[in-house]
């Protein structure tokens, strides 16, 4: 879900507010220390305008550089 984000160009606080999530409960979702549900997983690809089985595809690493990995 992180390299979505990036890639859509998103800090975790705009795809909070996008989802109605707290930006906490995104950052722990994108750590792997919260498993969200359905419907937090609908909001979320709703937001990044991806089906959800994107989001729960295993994440290759990609070369970014830059203060948006943070």
């Amino acid at each position: 879900m992180r390299l979505r984000r990036i890639a859509a160009g998103l800090k975790q606080k705009t795809l909070a507010d996008l989802a109605e999530l707290s930006e906490a409960h995104v950052s722990l979702i994108e750590n792997g220390k919260r498993s969200p549900g359905a419907d937090v997983l609908k909001r979320l690809a709703t937001a990044l305008d991806c089906a959800i089985e994107d989001l729960m595809a295993v994440e290759e690493p990609m070369h970014l550089e830059g203060p948006e990995l943070q």
